[in-house]
């Protein structure tokens, strides 16, 4: 076939007739529709990515949340000794306390 106006037969045809406006706006609608389905995946993925980072700060939380617990209740237990010893005696000299204190091993401990 012959083409018209120098342009490609196929595209010549697809020119003619009465409903050559929709092959004029066809690649618009592809690239719209491409670029919808792009923004589509993007957030989707975007979504999945701040849910796994919001998952992996709720177990940083409870991790370091179970660990001010614990590091509370064992300085709750050196103070609950603290008070036997002043209960147990009346007067606590300064080497009962600091014998005391270093029978605790804190440094060992903490």
């Amino acid at each position: 076939m012959i083409a018209e106006r120098g342009r490609p037969w196929f595209i010549s045809r697809l020119l003619r007739g009465a409903r050559t406006w929709w092959v004029c706006l066809l690649p618009w609608l592809i690239l719209w529709g491409a670029l919808a389905g792009t923004g589509l995946l993007w957030s989707d993925w975007r979504h999945q990515q701040l849910a796994g980072l919001r998952a992996n700060f709720h177990v940083q939380v409870a991790k370091v949340r179970a660990s001010i617990e614990s590091r509370l209740l064992a300085n709750e237990q050196i103070l609950r000794g603290i008070a036997g010893l002043f209960a147990a005696n009346e007067t606590v000299s300064r080497e009962q306390f600091c014998d005391y204190v270093q029978s605790l091993r804190l440094k060992e401990r903490y």
